[in-house]
């Protein structure tokens, strides 16, 4: 593996990461907003939203180590 592999995996995983603590820390606040305080929150497609680019990142890791 060359270098720039090694360190574009590493930042794919690093984004990866830093969008599924996004992904949590929404959803945690949706349900702290709804059950909690009990405001009429609305589902809201910038919660789903991260989840494409998350499972384009998941793919081009895949295709990386050779999974795909």
């Amino acid at each position: 593996m060359s270098r720039y592999t090694i360190i574009s995996r590493k930042l794919i995983v690093w984004v990866r990461n830093i969008m599924l603590l996004l992904i949590v820390s929404q959803l945690v606040y949706f349900a702290y907003q709804k059950f909690y305080l009990k405001t009429d929150v609305r589902w809201s497609s910038s919660i789903i939203a991260p989840v494409v680019p998350l499972i384009l990142l998941q793919l081009a890791l895949n295709k990386q180590s050779g999974k795909a």
